[in-house]
C-alpha cells in the first residue's frame, strides 16, 4: 500500500530537487487502492493520479472537489500495467491551474473522482492527510 508523505529528491548531476506529495486513499468496494499527488520543481507543479484495481478503469480525467469548488483535469499522459494477481495500475499526469494549486494549499476537505471510459471511481482523502499539503507547499 502507498504511504501518505511529502519527499524531497535532489538531481546528484544537476543539482536541481524535486518535491513530492502523496496522499493515499483506499477503497474496499471492490478491493481498490488509489491515491493523487502533487510533483514541484523548478518547470512548476504537476499533479497525478494512481489507481490499483481488479479491473481497467481506463482513466481519461479526474475531477477534483476541494471544499465545494469542482477543477476537472484532463489526463495528459498515462501508465497502464498488469500486476500480479490479476491487478493492474494505472497512472495518469495533469496539468492543474494556479486556481488548483492555491485551493490545495487552504483545502479542509478533497474528495475525487477518477472519471473513465465507461465508469467512474470515488475516492475521499482523510481530513489526518491534509496536514501534508502543509508540509508539501512550505519552504
Amino acid at each position: 500500500m502507498r504511504k501518505s508523505r511529502v519527499t524531497v529528491d535532489k538531481d546528484e548531476f544537476s543539482g536541481t530537487q524535486t518535491k513530492k506529495l502523496n496522499l493515499a486513499t483506499s477503497s474496499f468496494k471492490p478491493i481498490s487502492e488509489s491515491s493523487i499527488g502533487l510533483i514541484q520543481s523548478e518547470q512548476g507543479v504537476i499533479l497525478y493520479s494512481f489507481l490499483y484495481k481488479n479491473d481497467w478503469l481506463f482513466v481519461e480525467s479526474i475531477s477534483i472537489k476541494i471544499d465545494g469548488s469542482i477543477y476537472t483535469l484532463e489526463s495528459l499522459k498515462e501508465r497502464r500495467e498488469v500486476e500480479s494477481g490479476s491487478y493492474i495500475s494505472e497512472k495518469n499526469w495533469y496539468e492543474p491551474s494556479s486556481e488548483l494549486v492555491e485551493a490545495f494549499k487552504s483545502a479542509k476537505e478533497i474528495s475525487y473522482r477518477l472519471t473513465g471510459k465507461s465508469y467512474f471511481i470515488d475516492f475521499e482523502v482523510k481530513s489526518k492527510k491534509l496536514a501534508l499539503i502543509e508540509d508539501f507547499f512550505s519552504n
